[in-house]
């Protein structure tokens, strides 16, 4: 909601600015059931919320808690009905046996151009919340041949080598992070030791290579913090 607001505020600069009305949803797939004491934001809050209520923020929300609905009652557009039929059924037991049902939907849309991405949404989505064993690649591909066509088992092969490059990308940028800022933390124990916390909090929360890389050079010839302090603006 927050940043519905400010984008608002953002996008209406030159006038003045009433906030418009956001109906927050809340589509609940954990392992349990959403409580129903708990639908409103001042419930999820401990002390005297009574005494203090006139300066706490508070609003209900609609609740969408797909435990309570039925496959058959999930309705709407296709991708829709995936997507909330995967989150539904995601930690289940039986997933295996209710993955070609899911995968089946997406038959009316391979037909379009965006078929092969929205099935690479799914795709991404299992391998980032499934263990491999869990459900494999190779699980995944043979029930959508199964459920789809043979073509699709080719094309999430060709996915899974693609994730499989980005994850090693990825953990090659997370070495570089990493060693940039244990360096920057150095440099500043050595250098500015009274201003370490407050600069190490904004380091470990960016990841820019070429920022972190001048921040570390920037260090060696630095008066003080606030040269660093001014490269993270």
């Amino acid at each position: 909601m927050v940043k519905i607001w400010r984008l608002h505020i953002n996008q209406h600069k030159k006038k003045p600015v009433y906030l418009p009305i956001v109906i927050p949803l809340l589509i609940c797939h954990g392992r349990k059931e959403w409580l129903e004491d708990t639908m409103r934001l001042t419930s999820l809050l401990s002390g005297p919320v009574d005494d203090l209520a006139g300066y706490i923020p508070d609003f209900g929300f609609e609740l969408y808690d797909l435990h309570r609905f039925s496959d058959d009652q999930i309705k709407g557009t296709i991708m829709s009905r995936v997507v909330l039929l995967l989150f539904k059924h995601i930690r289940d037991p039986d997933l295996r046996q209710k993955l070609p049902g899911i995968m089946a939907l997406l038959q009316t849309l391979m037909s379009k151009k965006t078929g092969l991405q929205w099935l690479e949404v799914v795709i991404r989505y299992l391998a980032s919340v499934l263990d491999e064993d869990e459900l494999s690649l190779e699980q995944i591909k043979k029930i959508a041949e199964q459920a789809i066509s043979k073509e699709t088992g080719g094309y999430i092969m060709t996915l899974a080598e693609k994730l499989r490059k980005e994850g090693e990308e990825r953990g090659k940028l997370e070495g570089k992070l990493e060693g940039l800022r244990e360096a920057i933390e150095l440099g500043m124990t050595l250098k500015f030791p009274g201003d370490i916390e407050a600069v190490m909090v904004r380091i470990n929360k960016m990841n820019d290579v070429d920022t972190l890389a001048e921040i570390k050079q920037a260090i060696k010839t630095a008066k003080d913090s606030s040269e660093i302090l001014a490269l993270m603006k």
